[in-house]
Formats: structure tokens, C-alpha cells, sequence
């Protein structure tokens, strides 16, 4: 089972193991357990071993020790073995170094953007504007000409509810969010009827805020009119710029800290309307505000592009790594002399 998402290896320590796995007792004289690591690593034999798997979902569908012994692989010499496999694990562990310096480049980036959006929305981006104390404990120092005003006060609270769903409408879950940065990762077909026996009805322009496990950090603020799972929050501001303030502060730490100490649950704790309402936040004055939320956004592209360029590096490496172990246990190169 999770065989193609990585659920497989090579043991270094004698132990137990949960039933859905299937141990490998190699045979030395037949085959090196470095290649036959190799060779579940191929991507092309866990497509063809994936075939065979039974389940409702691809990526858990279970794959039996019936299937898999009767799968053919190419067995060369052990000496060929050894050699195809200590040269495959150097290039391997190459372009593993550079895919994890990648990776925590790509992290740096979102503790930079997740400053960003903190200072801006706190402290404005004037490094030399006259400070003053807020009167709230966490906030600490704002700029002396902002504003404190409590969220209840800066948006109201939807609860509209519908139980079908209109054709050319979007809906939005939980899932269809990404944590942290207000991106939506897709939407539902049109028109199709979710689990929920009601859903929440919002308007363009509006704030989705979603109050199940609040430390996801996930909020929206949506461009269209559309429905959403009932585990959203709702908020309709004044106007398009006080939303998207309160959308980039709902992407803050500092705030969701705030959110989570009135959390109700312990294992899948929700924000309670109540207590988000009654938590005060600075706001700068409207065309301050406009200006430092277009800086923002470029800002923030910047990031993001940056980000976009890593990652796509990220899943070149990824597909070359895959290309050089096929290509190395079906003889497509040969790594014997290198090695």
C-alpha cells in the first residue's frame, strides 16, 4: 500500500512492521539489495506494479507479494549489480543535495513573504513612521496616525446557507486552499452537489476563512460569487480594500496565534466567530492603505516568482533523477566502468 508515493526501502535494522508491508528476504547469490532497491525506485516498474493494485484510490491500492514475484526485471552479474548501483547512488545523492537546498531555499522565500505580509500589515512599510503604543498587549507598537479596530467592526459576518448549487457557480472546500498564502489550488465542477447537506454562499470580494485547524493558515479572498463548505468563515468588509487587509492579515502568525488560544477542540480545533470578532488590528487610513497593499502585491509576485523558478528546477531535477535510475536498470547506460 503508498507503494508509488515512497512507502518502500531497504532496512538497515532488524524489527517489526505493519501487515501492509511486504518484507523482502533477498537472495545474495541472485540479486545485490542496493539494485533491488534500485529497481523499486524505477518510476516505469511502479507504474506497472501500480497496475495490478487493488483499490479505489491509485495511490493506495494494495499490491500483494502474488503480483509482485511474478514480475520480470533484468538481472544482471552481481558484480554488474553492485557496480550499476554504488554509480546510480552517487548521481542520486548528487542531485538529491541540489534538490534539498532547492527545497530550503523555497522555505526561506515563505518566511520572507510570511515577514513581509507581518511588518506591512503591523508596522506599515515607512521604516521611519512615528510609532505609537496600541493599547493591545500583542500588537505592541503601530504608526502613530493608524487606527485600532476590532475585526467585528471591520467586516460582517455571512450566514447565508443554501442547500444545491447553481450551474456557473464555483465551490470552494477546505481543500481547494492553499495554507499560507490565499491561493486557490482548484475549485469543484460547477454546478455539482457536495457532501455537505448546506453549503455558504459568498459574494466577489469577500473573505473565506477557514476555521477548521486555524494553524493551516488558510484564507481567501475570492474574485467571483460562488459556495463554500460550511467550515469557512464568511466576512463581507465595507469595501475592497479593507478585505484584502483582513485577508493578509488572516495570513499571519501573529494573529493566527491570537485565533488559536480561543480555539474550541483539541485534535481539530475551530475558530470561534466570537472570539476572531473581538480581536483588534491596526488599520492604516484608506489611501494609505491602498498604496501599501499594491506594494505589497509586487512585493510579494517577486517571491513568488522566484519561488515558481525553484520549484520548476526542483521538478527537472526530479525527472532526471527518475530518467537516470530507468535508464540504469534497463541498460540504457551503462554504469559498469564509471562505477
Amino acid at each position: 500500500m503508498n507503494y508509488s508515493i515512497g512507502s518502500y526501502g531497504v532496512s538497515n535494522h532488524q524489527g517489526v512492521c505493519s501487515p501492509v508491508y511486504v518484507v523482502l528476504n533477498h537472495r545474495p547469490e541472485k540479486i545485490d539489495h542496493q539494485y533491488l532497491d534500485l529497481i523499486l525506485s524505477n518510476p516505469s516498474y511502479q507504474s506497472y506494479a501500480q497496475s495490478y493494485g487493488v483499490g479505489i484510490l491509485a495511490h493506495r491500492c494494495t499490491i500483494g507479494w502474488d503480483i509482485l514475484r511474478k514480475i520480470k526485471i533484468a538481472v544482471p552479474t552481481i558484480p554488474e549489480q553492485q557496480a550499476i548501483a554504488r554509480r546510480a547512488h552517487r548521481e542520486t545523492t548528487r542531485i538529491d543535495a541540489l534538490i534539498e537546498k532547492k527545497t530550503r531555499f523555497i522555505e526561506l522565500l515563505k518566511e520572507k513573504r510570511q515577514a513581509l505580509i507581518t511588518q506591512a500589515v503591523t508596522k506599515g512599510l515607512d521604516p521611519n513612521v512615528k510609532m505609537k503604543d496600541s493599547g493591545v498587549e500583542w500588537l505592541g507598537e503601530v504608526p502613530e496616525h493608524w487606527g485600532v479596530k476590532k475585526i467585528k467592526f471591520l467586516c460582517n459576518l455571512v450566514t447565508k446557507r443554501a442547500t444545491t448549487i447553481d450551474e456557473g457557480r464555483p465551490y470552494l472546500g477546505l481543500e481547494n486552499v492553499e495554507s499560507g498564502t490565499g491561493k486557490q489550488i482548484e475549485t469543484a465542477k460547477k454546478g455539482r452537489q457536495q457532501d455537505d447537506s448546506t453549503v455558504g454562499v459568498f459574494n466577489k470580494g469577500d473573505v473565506l476563512y477557514g476555521k477548521l485547524r486555524p494553524y493551516l493558515m488558510k484564507s481567501v479572498s475570492v474574485d467571483t460569487d460562488g459556495y463554500c463548505s460550511t467550515e469557512f468563515l464568511i466576512l463581507r468588509a465595507e469595501n475592497q480594500v479593507q478585505s484584502e487587509l483582513l485577508h493578509q492579515w488572516f495570513l499571519t502568525i501573529p494573529l493566527t496565534k491570537q485565533i488559536e488560544a480561543g480555539c474550541e477542540g483539541a485534535k481539530m480545533p475551530r475558530a470561534d466567530w466570537e472570539h476572531v470578532g473581538g480581536i483588534a488590528l491596526p488599520m492604516p487610513p484608506p489611501d494609505e492603505a491602498k498604496e501599501l497593499l499594491a506594494q505589497l502585491k509586487k512585493r510579494i509576485e517577486r517571491i513568488e516568482r522566484l519561488s515558481d523558478v525553484t520549484q520548476k528546477s526542483i521538478n527537472l531535477l526530479q525527472e532526471r533523477r527518475s530518467a537516470l535510475i530507468t535508464a540504469a536498470v534497463t541498460g540504457q547506460i551503462d554504469l559498469r566502468d564509471a562505477a
